[in-house]
């Protein structure tokens, strides 16, 4: 009887750890003090994103209806060989 006793409390405690880890861990996450910070520097004015630092490029320099033409024109020229080249 008494050694079912010690068991039980030794498993109370183990569970009772096991309960404070899981808290202390989700209470320290490092996600949420990330995203804490980057408000902190959004509030301030400073920049937090890659579109924050660059200028919006104008749509004369835009070099993305070139790229989709030149994937297009090789995906024809790779339709149009035969498949061992």
């Amino acid at each position: 009887m008494r050694r079912r006793w010690a068991w039980r409390l030794i498993f109370v405690v183990f569970l009772s750890a096991l309960a404070l880890i899981a808290h202390l861990a989700r209470r320290n996450d490092p996600m949420k003090e990330v995203q804490r910070e980057l408000e902190r520097l959004r509030r301030a004015g400073e920049p937090t994103c890659l579109a924050d630092l660059l200028p919006p490029i104008p749509p004369h320099q835009d070099g993305t209806p070139f790229y989709q033409a030149a994937i297009q024109q090789l995906e024809m020229a790779q339709a149009s060989l035969p498949q061992p080249v």
